[in-house]
């Protein structure tokens, strides 16, 4: 999923567009624009090894959080 978001284009980090496998560095702001999402978000941390999901929460700040919707 990540490489096909990446891959439309809908994910960017500092204002450029990212491809699949971008490394990211603390204070990077990430906007990914999904579906029926747009969140916008700045990565404060980046621990040696892969995180847990509760561990995952901690290590960005989330900027924005827009569920989308749409009128038939």
């Amino acid at each position: 999923m990540a490489k096909a978001t990446c891959d439309a284009e809908r994910v960017s980090v500092n204002d450029q567009v990212a491809r699949a496998g971008r490394d990211v560095q603390v204070d990077d702001i990430i906007d990914l624009r999904m579906a029926r999402r747009h969140m916008k978000f700045r990565v404060d941390s980046l621990p040696a090894r892969a995180p847990g999901k509760a561990e995952a929460r901690d290590m960005i700040e989330i900027l924005e959080n827009h569920v989308l919707t749409f009128d038939p």
